[in-house]
């Protein structure tokens, strides 16, 4: 059994790590969409019965879940956007790694002097794209570790737990305290409700 892995079966599994990490958050969006509709529902049972109160609640839960619907999908889209980077980085690797082949091969057949130069030029490009590479890697591997605490954070949350989080954070909301954009949504589903009711 060896003791330290290689370069590229690190690779392999941050890739792993982040498409699990990925694949955790897409589960919690779309947990969060079938929340957001049955917070409707359950808003427009409040309007048709006359309870603003619970309306208020309900509704402030459907914006909320919404806000965090969007800030997940754009920690989706950073992750996206650092993995398309890397990508790049090793592609860049990859070439340089290739025109350096085709220069050992013209050394052995041009003159030495120019040759050594283009050599020397050609290392230290590579040596950078190295550098970039690896830091390249330790922003995923930072970024990945912090997506999947998030992650885990909230999988391994109980549903239970959660619904009392979100009926105190509710409960504190009041007409004075709630911001301008809640209060937005809420008259939004509000208009939305009252023209789907008979």
């Amino acid at each position: 059994m060896r003791l330290f892995k290689s370069r590229e079966e690190k690779e392999l599994e941050r890739r792993i790590r982040a498409k699990q990490g990925r694949t955790r958050i897409t589960r919690h969006v779309e947990n969060q969409r079938r929340a957001v509709t049955k917070y409707r529902e359950l808003a427009r049972r409040a309007l048709s019965m006359g309870d603003q109160r619970q309306f208020r609640i309900i509704g402030a839960q459907y914006v909320w879940t919404q806000a965090e619907i969007e800030r997940w999908e754009r920690y989706v889209l950073m992750l996206d956007t650092i993995e398309t980077r890397r990508d790049q980085a090793v592609s860049i690797t990859e070439f340089i790694g290739s025109i350096k082949a085709l220069t050992d091969s013209m050394m052995a057949q041009a003159d030495p002097g120019h040759m050594a130069k283009l050599q020397k030029d050609l290392e230290m490009g590579l040596a950078r794209a190295e550098s970039l590479q690896e830091h390249l890697e330790l922003m995923m591997d930072m970024t990945d570790q912090t997506l999947s605490q998030s992650a885990d954070e909230l999988s391994g949350a109980k549903s239970d737990e959660l619904q009392a989080l979100q009926q105190q954070l509710a409960g504190e909301l009041t007409q004075d305290s709630a911001d301008a954009r809640i209060t937005e949504g809420l008259k939004k589903l509000e208009e939305q409700l009252r023209k789907e009711l008979p």
